[in-house]
């Protein structure tokens, strides 16, 4: 599968899943069948410990969940963040589960750090990202 194909697959997820519950979500990314993997981001599902969020991670038909405990805060750009360091991991060879975990754990330990500052401004400057793998 080329890039094209993949970006239009990927965008035709990411508005399926614009509405609806995150159990469909699941079932949509499912439903596509094992040609495509796709990351979701900020998932609670019906098992979902309370004060958490999840990441779901779909690729060869197999799901991995990502749980962080949810934070108050919600700046602007970190789906841009995730998707960055995502593909970062993604073009390094790093299989999505274990990338999307990454992401998923850096992101909040950025969020952690904007929360402990009092800003909405998301303090990435000195952050220790990990180089993929």
């Amino acid at each position: 599968m080329n890039l094209g194909t993949y970006a239009r697959r990927h965008s035709r997820v990411a508005i399926e899943m614009a509405d609806g519950n995150p159990e469909e979500h699941v079932a949509a990314i499912r439903g596509i069948g094992p040609e495509i993997d796709a990351a979701v981001t900020g998932c609670l599902l019906e098992d979902t410990a309370l004060g958490h969020g999840e990441t779901i991670a779909c690729a060869a038909g197999e799901i991995t969940r990502t749980t962080v405990e949810r934070l108050p805060i919600r700046p602007c750009g970190t789906g841009d963040l995730f998707t960055g360091l995502l593909a970062a991991r993604l073009a390094a060879g790093v299989p999505l589960a274990k990338a999307a975990a990454r992401a998923t754990a850096e992101i909040h330990a950025v969020l952690t750090r904007t929360e402990a500052a009092g800003t909405e401004e998301m303090r990435l400057a000195g952050f220790p990202f990990t180089s993929p793998p």
